[in-house]
């Protein structure tokens, strides 16, 4: 009984709890050995705060998690979309649910598409920080409104700006904050009202990544305050 007890706590020491996920070389991944499952929201909203003064403006609708020895390397996931670290694309296969197909190109990751540089690349700061990346919410002829993703030290923070048509920037509105770092953040519009798809890569403390959806109402959702 007693070495049966010790045969089980050295089991039990050496099973690894997690096993981080490294990134792989960009010669050895593949897009089709990435797979992805749609997974509650609960354990991924534990990780967000959301700062927005209407929180009902701002809902997390949906998870999926990445999975496979090249999830490590996704640089960008957005609504069956995906680039690898090398830029390498791949699109969600419609015969095989959760796997992924390469591809030449993925439009949503285009610039000029969903994401484009603020002229200038003037861009507001946070807490003394710049924004790792934005993307475009609309275009105006000169100018539009943008989400942007900050990072201030263990803290990842998203939010909406203006850069007006005399080209001067609002001031940054937060609209959530992370304690898990984001890679990416993109965005959808909704073709008839001011909402669409927010959408953010998470890194999570394995190496593994998933993607974090909002429906967003973003009426009132950028400052008309010049930065």
């Amino acid at each position: 009984m007693l070495i049966r007890h010790f045969l089980l706590a050295a089991i039990l020491m050496t099973a690894p709890a997690s096993v981080a996920q490294p990134r792989q070389s960009a010669k050895d991944c593949k897009v089709s050995d990435i797979r992805s499952q749609q997974v509650a929201t609960d354990a991924a909203a534990s990780s967000i705060k959301i700062e927005v003064l209407a929180p009902d403006t701002l809902r997390l609708s949906s998870v999926e998690q990445f999975e496979g020895p090249c999830a490590a390397n996704i640089s960008a996931a957005f609504m069956g979309q995906l680039l690898l670290d090398d830029g390498t694309a791949g699109e969600q296969s419609a015969d095989v649910p959760g796997t992924y197909i390469r591809r030449d190109s993925a439009p949503l990751f285009e610039d000029g598409y969903d994401r484009r540089t603020v002229a200038e690349k003037k861009l507001p700061r946070w807490r003394d920080t710049s924004p790792i990346n934005s993307a475009r919410v609309n275009a105006k002829l000169e100018g539009g409104d943008f989400v942007g993703v900050w990072r201030d030290g263990g803290v990842w923070g998203a939010r909406s700006f203006t850069q007006h048509s005399d080209r001067r920037l609002s001031q940054s509105l937060q609209l959530f904050s992370s304690r898990l770092p984001i890679r990416d953040i993109r965005y959808f519009p909704s073709p008839d009202s001011s909402s669409g798809v927010l959408g953010i890569l998470q890194e999570m403390p394995d190496g593994r990544v998933r993607t974090l959806n909002f429906q967003w109402w973003h009426r009132s959702a950028f400052s008309k305050n010049v930065w």
